[in-house]
């Protein structure tokens, strides 16, 4: 933050001036997920607009052009046009949804625009390597061997899954499949879904009928939270798992507390927890936002936006795409406050590559452990 002012500097990049830099996003705002798509916007444009009152980055101030892709796929090809055709954006920031992020990788890439932190954690993001992409999340693959194993290691004999049928899913239940294989646990019953709408009520029936006592939801907060709900009044009581896409306080909106009580959710893994860095963050979310509720989703677009800037302080008064990569790429151990150490190079975008677990207790989640990997 701050530094000395660029405005004789000449930079030519696209989206930068003498005095901001325009980077751009991918939200849902209207649409199935708009309550994690809004809660990462705030998270993200609280921490550009505290950087902004402090003097920007370099001097100049960040602009960010948000467009409402709804999650769906078409108006995501579309905003993505305006944001760069139109608006000229320098980078695209914390763009939300594995379905919408695919539905813009090429043309993304074609154009050689630099894509930070996609709100999803899909491993396409950084396997393979992709030089204009930085992946922030934990990938799928990871949090569903977490889950398998956990299920296994609580005692679970018969596990149903219940799952997005999209790359989301796709890659999370896979990785379900391969652990519990490889620990010799069934999968007695499987529900593979279209986003919208759900059909609850079958769904509990075909899992009970199954005898299931454990099921795992890779699934996004508005069918997760029918089935519980369902399930609660209907008095079924298996031990609900969930991926981390299910770890805001979103879920507890949509079902009520009571049906998501006792749930075991993987989550963002904790940092060092700088308890300046925690404070600053809640006292941002307040000021900004209005009193916005924090949580996952609004700390990991939050987290995100630090790193972003962190880049283009790295990247210098002369600011280029191909400088900011570069000083991302020089980003070691690097953390913010709220997530553990960071580390990219020229040969590694992956970002995160652990978990936490939490439980719900009461209409909050609460840490159960901090920081759980998978070798």
């Amino acid at each position: 933050v701050g530094g000395p002012s660029p405005a004789s500097l000449p930079t030519g990049a696209p989206g930068v001036t003498a005095t901001t830099i325009r980077l751009g996003t991918l939200a849902d705002l209207s649409g199935p997920n708009a309550l994690i798509g809004l809660a990462v916007y705030r998270g993200c444009s609280a921490w550009y607009q505290w950087v902004n009152d402090h003097g920007g980055i370099h001097g100049r101030r960040i602009e960010l052009v948000v467009e409402d892709t709804a999650f769906d796929p078409g108006r995501a090809q579309q905003a993505v046009r305006r944001l760069v055709d139109e608006e000229e954006v320098f980078a695209i920031v914390s763009p939300l949804g594995t379905i919408p992020n695919l539905a813009v990788l090429d043309y993304l890439i074609e154009r050689q625009v630099p894509v930070i932190a996609p709100h999803s954690g899909a491993s396409v993001w950084a396997t393979p390597l992709k030089r204009t992409y930085f992946a922030l999340q934990p990938n799928y693959r990871t949090d569903g061997r977490i889950l398998a194993r956990y299920a296994y290691d609580h005692g679970a004999q018969r596990i149903g899954i219940v799952a997005a049928d999209d790359l989301f899913g796709q890659e999370g239940i896979q990785a379900i499949h391969e652990e519990l294989d490889r620990l010799g646990c069934p999968v007695v019953k499987e529900i593979i879904h279209a986003p919208y709408p759900p059909d609850a009520q079958e769904w509990v029936d075909a899992l009970a009928q199954g005898g299931v006592d454990t099921v795992i939801l890779y699934n996004y907060a508005k069918p997760a939270a029918d089935l519980l709900r369902t399930a609660f009044r209907h008095g079924w009581r298996p031990h609900w798992l969930g991926c981390y896409v299910l770890s805001g306080p979103e879920l507890f909106l949509l079902a009520g507390a009571e049906a998501v009580e006792g749930m075991t959710v993987t989550g963002y893994p904790m940092g060092p927890r700088d308890p300046r860095a925690e404070t600053l963050y809640q006292r941002l979310l307040a000021r900004y936002d209005g009193g916005e509720m924090t949580g996952a989703h609004s700390r990991i677009g939050y987290a995100a936006a630090q790193l972003v800037t962190e880049g283009l302080r790295r990247a210098g008064p002369l600011l280029t795409r191909e400088g900011f990569i570069s000083a991302l790429e020089t980003v070691h151990d690097w953390t913010g406050g709220l997530l553990p150490p960071i580390s990219y190079n020229a040969s590694d975008h992956s970002g995160l590559t652990c978990l936490a677990i939490y439980r719900a207790r009461r209409g909050r989640w609460i840490l159960v452990h901090g920081h759980v990997t998978m070798p």
